[in-house]
């Protein structure tokens, strides 16, 4: 198996990831693993860092993620691939083992994802918001937690459920009625190369298809969630860098930018899946105010944290950027940043 991390700036995080991976139970066949960091310019240690600790460093000249996991991607030397940001580990110590294993037995899962995000009383509420949901816009239009607790009792709202063994929840793919989020580049997501090499080539060449593989599945496909084999996340320390990552969301999305591409190309396969019409419902959900309100005093209940509350105030938030920007726009104006987050 080939793991993929997006790295930048990232030292801090790749010692506890060569611990969590040593940790790792591994496959009975003897099996390797090969560990990619594909680096967007980093400026700090990382680069060394990642070679001393017996990681393959992949140049990522264009910087943003998403051409980082394009290019791991092609890289790789497994049937297997698994995606992690750098600031995501596994929880359990034989989720790399369970996966191969799910893989070996069943002929047509072509790809597993995890559970969703495990949070304990350290994290801060913004993290768990961005974890789970990533901005109001996806909470509002698809209401599919990426939450442990929440996760596989959405997907099985959603998708046929093909069989239940052990722990394993193996699902129908393309059997949805309403849209989910199921993306394979982040959050320890693996695909099987070998079969996308096969029947969907063009995988292999625009990186935008690559954050939404599940949507080239088909009827005959399965996807498989390990129940309990979550990933824990530190991608928000505050809300302020929660408005950061959304403002760059909603910056990219109005000005229809290349980065932007990615969060939609691999949803075109699908007839439940519309930007423009998902932009309408969105701001229907705003302007009505009520809904907002009552998604957040139901999440800070289920959630148990008052800070949910705060998805109200980043619903205008968000809302305000989008007429600001495609203000600017219509005059000409477009501020598009090319790295997550910043």
């Amino acid at each position: 198996m080939t793991i993929v991390i997006a790295t930048f700036n990232s030292e801090r995080f790749l010692p506890g990831l060569r611990e969590m991976f040593d940790a790792q139970r591994k496959p009975t066949d003897g099996a390797s693993l090969e560990i990619l960091a594909v680096d967007g310019g980093s400026t700090d240690s990382t680069r060394d860092l990642a070679t001393e600790l017996g990681f393959t460093v992949v140049d990522n000249p264009r910087g943003n993620p998403i051409a980082a996991k394009f290019l791991g991607l092609n890289y790789a030397r497994s049937r297997l691939v698994c995606f992690l940001d750098h600031d995501e580990k596994l929880v359990r110590s034989d989720a790399l083992w369970r996966r191969y294993e799910l893989f070996n037995q069943h002929e047509f899962l072509r790809a597993i994802i995890s559970a969703g995000y495990s949070f304990d009383e350290h994290d801060t509420t913004s993290n768990m918001y961005a974890s789970e949901f990533g901005d109001p816009v996806s909470l509002a239009v698809y209401r599919c937690p990426n939450h442990g607790r929440f996760r596989i009792k959405a997907f099985a709202a959603r998708l046929r459920v093909k069989s239940i063994e052990e722990d394993a929840y193996i699902f129908e793919a393309s059997s949805e009625t309403k849209p989910i989020l199921c993306e394979m580049a982040a959050g320890s997501g693996v695909i099987d190369v070998d079969f996308y090499r096969l029947k969907h080539p063009s995988l292999f060449q625009d990186e935008n298809l690559l954050p939404h593989a599940y949507y080239l599945l088909g009827p005959s496909d399965h996807l498989a969630v390990v129940d309990g084999d979550t990933v824990t996340h530190e991608s928000a320390e505050s809300w302020s860098v929660v408005r950061a990552k959304v403002k760059w969301r909603v910056g990219n999305a109005v000005n229809r930018s290349d980065v932007a591409s990615s969060g939609f190309t691999g949803r075109d396969h699908s007839p439940l899946y519309s930007p423009r019409r998902h932009a309408g419902l969105f701001f229907l959900y705003a302007v009505t105010l009520v809904p907002p309100l009552i998604d957040s005093v139901r999440l800070a209940m289920s959630r148990r944290r008052l800070g949910y509350l705060y998805h109200f105030v980043l619903t205008y938030y968000v809302l305000g950027m989008s007429i600001v920007m495609r203000s600017q726009r219509l005059l000409g104006r477009r501020t598009v940043q090319k790295r997550y987050g910043f």
